[in-house]
């Protein structure tokens, strides 16, 4: 049984209940039964485990798994360190090395998950509206300064499910992928720390039980890679494509007020300027990996509805060098700048200082990468785990939320488009 499998340690699924917005794709991967595992729960272990990587597509094995956001302070040291704590305990990095993983449809998802959902209680948003208003207020200083020109303001909301995270997390994947079909969903259990009771002990490389699961329902495709055409050999012809994310308006219930919201986003000068801020981030960042004068913006400024909002897309694609490595992407692009604000690294640090904490796999990348037939990277696709819950073996849970902070940000408003984001959690 498929629900089985997702209790088991090492399964990973990513879930297209939605069809991509490029290529139509729909149905669900499902990565179980790992020949190993590679973990990174230390920062001096993040580029070792992206070395991995290349070397497990190498033998034609494929990977899947998650990355936590704070690797991306492993992968660029001058920021500084990452904030310590954060609970539900992830690591930085947990992925699986598989033989292949099993297609599933869509009607045979719906069929073997379990039916009912999950009962979300003693929810709670981290920061009152004083509070938020006083850390975008320290934003706007700093944009005032021409330290940042946006800043990605993130806080959790803290929840209770009852039972085991293997158990009821995924009931509550169910019933956020009900609420929410998206094209980046995705359900993992994620090992425990190394030591503790939970995981029996120190670990071994095999796979581990006890620790936190996640079910995300994001929306944002962090990057693609697709494999070249047919007609062409050597690596050459791949592709890498971004879709950033930024600008949010709500749905309406009537279907003019609706298109009215949406081409109100489209024009709106602040939510245009905030979305091509981090095209051009991501222009620079995949022109790292990408053939010279390659990279193009094929659509700019492109509303997506979903259940409870519509967001701002944007798309950024070039021809990705043959040389170039799942582990040379990764270190070019990790983490998206769709989630911490331009300049990247800048707006890192003083996140580091304003927000509560780490954010763990939220804002990270979840995905699966597949070997070409001769070895090395052919096809990947990873997520900004967005609209994602991690809740630990005791049932505690989080699911967080942000912003993009301009300088014509108003509190009231990115307040309200915090807790906007958190619906699909926040009416279960």
């Amino acid at each position: 049984m498929l629900a089985d499998a997702l209790r088991q340690p090492g399964a990973v699924l990513l879930d297209a209940s939605r069809p991509d917005a490029d290529t139509g794709r729909r149905g669900a991967l499902l990565f179980s039964a790992p020949r190993r595992t590679l973990v990174a729960w230390a920062p001096e272990e993040v580029g070792p485990l992206l070395d991995a990587f290349d070397r497990a597509l190498a033998d034609g094995h494929h990977v899947a798994g998650a990355l936590a956001y704070e690797a991306g302070y492993a992968l660029h040291p001058s920021v500084g360190a990452a904030p310590p704590g954060g609970e539900p305990a992830t690591p930085l990095g947990w992925f699986g090395v598989y033989d292949a993983p099993k297609a599933v449809s869509g009607p045979a998802l719906d069929a073997a998950l379990p039916a009912g959902g999950a009962a979300v209680r003693d929810l709670a948003f981290a920061w009152s509206p004083a509070a938020y208003a006083e850390r975008l207020a320290a934003v706007r200083e700093h944009i005032r300064r021409g330290d940042v020109y946006q800043a990605n303001l993130t806080a959790p909301f803290r929840f209770r499910l009852d039972g085991d995270a293997g158990g009821d997390a995924l009931g509550l994947f169910v019933a956020l992928r009900a609420r929410q079909p998206v094209s980046y969903g995705a359900f993992l259990r994620l090992p425990a720390p190394p030591g503790s009771a939970a995981a029996g002990g120190p670990q071994t490389g095999g796979p581990q039980t006890g620790g936190a699961a996640v079910a995300s329902v994001s929306p944002e495709l962090f990057f693609r890679v697709d494999p070249p055409r047919p007609q062409t050999s050597g690596g050459a012809g791949r592709t890498i494509t971004a879709r950033p994310m930024k600008g949010t308006a709500p749905r309406a219930a009537s279907a003019a007020e609706d298109r009215a919201l949406a081409e109100a986003l489209r024009a709106s000068p602040k939510d245009r300027a905030e979305n091509l801020m981090i095209v051009d981030l991501l222009r620079n960042d995949l022109a790292r990996v990408s053939e010279p004068g390659s990279v193009r913006v094929p659509a700019l400024f492109e509303p997506e509805r979903y259940e409870t909002v519509t967001q701002l897309t944007s798309t950024v694609r070039a021809a990705l060098r043959p040389d170039a490595g799942l582990a040379d992407v990764l270190r070019a692009l990790f983490p998206c700048g769709s989630i911490t604000g331009a300049p990247k690294l800048r707006a890192m640090q003083l996140l580091r200082d304003l927000e509560d904490g780490p954010r763990g796999v939220y804002c990270g990348a979840i995905g699966y990468a597949a070997p070409a037939a001769g070895g090395g990277l052919g096809r990947a696709a990873f997520s900004v785990p967005i609209r994602t819950a991690v809740v630990g073996a005791a049932g505690a849970g989080r699911y967080d939320v942000g912003s993009g902070v301009v300088w014509d940000s108003r509190a009231d408003a990115e307040y309200a488009e915090c807790l906007l984001k958190a619906r699909v959690l926040t009416d279960l």
